[in-house]
């Protein structure tokens, strides 16, 4: 039974404006800092999709972000994730990258439940094999669409 589920944040639940763009949002990130006048929603905009359809989960089984960088706690985005999101786990935090299946038993650990309750979403595979490592039930992110009708057959709605 799902317990909690636990998202990636870049390209899962924020993606750059930019389609062409393929590098990793916290380096654009930090580097459009330095620009004056620097908005963040410039430059990216959050999985509208997907956060809807968390907001509504959250009632039913508590949500986590797991993320490498700190793009998170931008005031525009992080106002947003704070009323969707129980905790934002960074790589930092935990002490272990999210390639290393340690990662995941402790956050899982942390919330106090067993590997196998917890659900990750991410889109790098790497990651999502070193969480199976762990026991963790994965999803690899696609599309909002597909990964919503994907996280109904782990709840409740499915």
């Amino acid at each position: 039974m799902t317990k909690a589920i636990l998202c990636d944040f870049s390209r899962t639940l924020i993606f750059p404006k930019d389609q062409h763009y393929t590098g990793e949002l916290n380096v654009l990130n930090d580097t459009m800092k330095t620009q004056p006048d620097y908005r963040p929603e410039d430059y990216f905009e959050l999985n509208k999709e997907m956060l809807d359809y968390l907001s509504q989960l959250k009632k039913k089984v508590p949500l986590y972000i797991y993320t490498t960088g700190i793009l998170q706690y931008e005031p525009v985005f992080y106002e947003v994730l704070n009323t969707v999101f129980k905790h934002i786990f960074t790589e930092s935090e935990i002490g272990y990258k999210k390639t290393d299946p340690r990662a995941f038993a402790k956050i899982a650990n942390l919330i106090d439940i067993k590997t196998d309750e917890l659900v990750f979403i991410d889109d790098n595979e790497v990651n999502l094999d070193a969480a199976a490592q762990a026991g963790v039930t994965t999803i690899k992110y696609t599309t909002a669409h597909a990964d919503i009708e994907k996280l109904k057959s782990f709840t409740s709605e499915g």
